[in-house]
């Protein structure tokens, strides 16, 4: 039943936001409400789905509390995203405008500036690339990411720069529309510099970049129309289903425990829709009290011995041992947490959070997702690798806050601001047409960012990450020799 009523909420929230944006979506414009409607679909949609099949967990099979967490976070979406596009569209259409002319013949007559953008984007990119991997900003400890960023004012300008999360997305999206236009030399260059890209990646063991670059090409081959809709779909099954295993073992690679058998991780549909949802921690977030206490009756029913456990704190069990991850101490310190409401926690901090650490060294971070996540795991005795890179989600953030009532006002207020940026950028479209064009496929990059972030780290993103990157790109333009003089359309 759960299955049903979040497929029949994604369905619905699909089809509002498509009415919404239509004007924008028969003429190719990227919809930004579209783009993440789409994204949380596809992350906590398919990938719940695909965890409610295999309802394993460190808790065991079918037990109270995995089944009681997995409808409850089925039921954070239902509510959520539904709230998200009727905010949206209530603002779209309050707001507007419309745009008058379709992306591709927009382009057509900007060709040349977009060639050359798309090719120094791809370039840099790659060289950017080539600065994370030798300065350790690959590195899956957050520790050792930090003492990276600490040592090295390349690796600060690497990351504060947003190269590679927000513009290269632009410079791959439109390099199958610049591709007709460049030289042999240009196409055997940019061969050279994406398998570059793809040799990096796979050095680096990094599933989100990997993930990337065929997407945004393949992104950019159906904006442009370089892809029929029909082989599109065709090859966005095949590529899902060609990257889903590979991903997981990477992932096995990377995060398993091979010194001990009893923590090995296997590929099961389990694992593959947590990869999608790309946090567990909600569903630790979600987990009742009186389920828990059911379950642990249960297990020492079935393992007696295991009362030792009872009352030890998870910092004293061995680092690497099969009672690390003992069911009982996770059952027993679940049954005994009370979870109090966070209400308007950390807002305090937005005004000055929104001016970057650059300019004021004491401006507080809005990335309050690792910082909830380690709340959750000390509650709880999880291991110290289990919360690596950890954060909470949009709708996760609004439950702990304000329970269920939190979610839908917080997501319509998204929603709201969604449309707002949406309504700004159309603005741009009209009066200056390359300056709103690059805002659209900006959004784009949005498709590769990890969006699934607390209500304070989506407001840095929307206010401060986008707007900075869409003046980058405008600086870049400058720098590259396209100008844009007033009232050239």
């Amino acid at each position: 039943m759960s299955i049903a009523v979040l497929w029949v909420a994604i369905a619905f929230s699909l089809v509002v936001i498509c009415r919404a944006d239509w004007d924008l979506l028969k003429r190719g414009l990227p919809s930004l409400g579209l783009v993440v409607t789409v994204m949380y679909s596809l992350t906590y949609g398919l990938g719940w789905t695909l965890w409610r099949l295999d309802p394993s967990s460190l808790f065991g099979y079918g037990t109270a509390s995995t089944l009681g967490s997995l409808d409850r976070l089925a039921l954070l979406l239902a509510l959520g995203l539904p709230a998200l596009v009727c905010g949206y569209s209530l603002v779209r259409t309050a707001v507007g405008p419309k745009p008058q002319e379709p992306l591709l013949r927009l382009a057509e007559r900007h060709r040349l500036r977009l060639q050359r953008l798309s090719f120094a984007l791809v370039v840099l990119s790659v060289i950017v690339l080539l600065g994370m991997t030798a300065t350790g900003l690959f590195l899956r400890d957050p520790q050792q990411q930090q003492q990276a960023l600490q040592a090295s004012w390349i690796a600060k300008l690497l990351i504060g720069t947003g190269l590679l999360s927000r513009l290269a997305p632009v410079g791959l999206v439109l390099l199958p529309f610049a591709w007709t236009g460049w030289s042999r030399l240009q196409r055997s260059a940019v061969v050279l510099l994406l398998s570059s890209w793809t040799a990096l990646v796979l050095g680096s063991s990094s599933r989100g970049q990997l993930l990337a670059l065929p997407l945004y090409l393949f992104l950019g081959a159906v904006i442009w129309r370089r892809l029929p809709w029909k082989r599109a779909a065709l090859l966005l099954v095949l590529g899902g289903l060609l990257f889903l295993p590979v991903a997981e073992v990477i992932r096995v690679q990377r995060e398993g425990d091979s010194t001990n058998p009893a923590l090995q991780r296997t590929f099961e549909t389990f694992q593959i829709g947590k990869q999608l949802m790309g946090t567990t921690h909600e569903f630790y977030l979600l987990l009742q009290a009186s389920d828990c206490s059911a379950d642990l009756g249960r297990q020492l029913e079935k393992d007696p011995e295991a009362r030792c456990l009872l009352g030890v704190p998870a910092s004293e069990l061995a680092d690497v041992s099969s009672q690390r991850w003992n069911v009982v101490r996770l059952f027993e310190a679940c049954s005994q947490r009370e979870l109090s409401r966070r209400g308007f926690s950390g807002f305090e901090s937005l005004p000055l959070g929104l001016i970057p650490n650059t300019f004021v060294p004491a401006a507080p971070s809005l990335f309050d997702g690792q910082e909830l996540v380690q709340t959750l795991s000390d509650e709880l005795g999880l291991r110290p690798g289990e919360i690596s890179q950890g954060t909470l989600s949009l709708f996760a953030d609004a439950w702990w806050r304000w329970r269920w009532p939190g979610v839908i006002f917080v997501s319509a207020a998204l929603g709201a601001l969604l449309a707002l940026i949406q309504s700004i950028l159309l603005w741009m479209l009209a009066r200056q047409p390359m300056a709103g064009l690059l805002g659209q496929l900006l959004v784009l990059s949005l498709v590769g960012t990890w969006v699934n972030n607390t209500t304070l780290t989506m407001l840095w993103f929307l206010l401060w990450d986008l707007p900075k990157a869409w003046l980058q790109l405008m600086l870049l333009t400058a720098l590259l020799g396209f100008r844009l003089p007033r009232g050239v359309t």
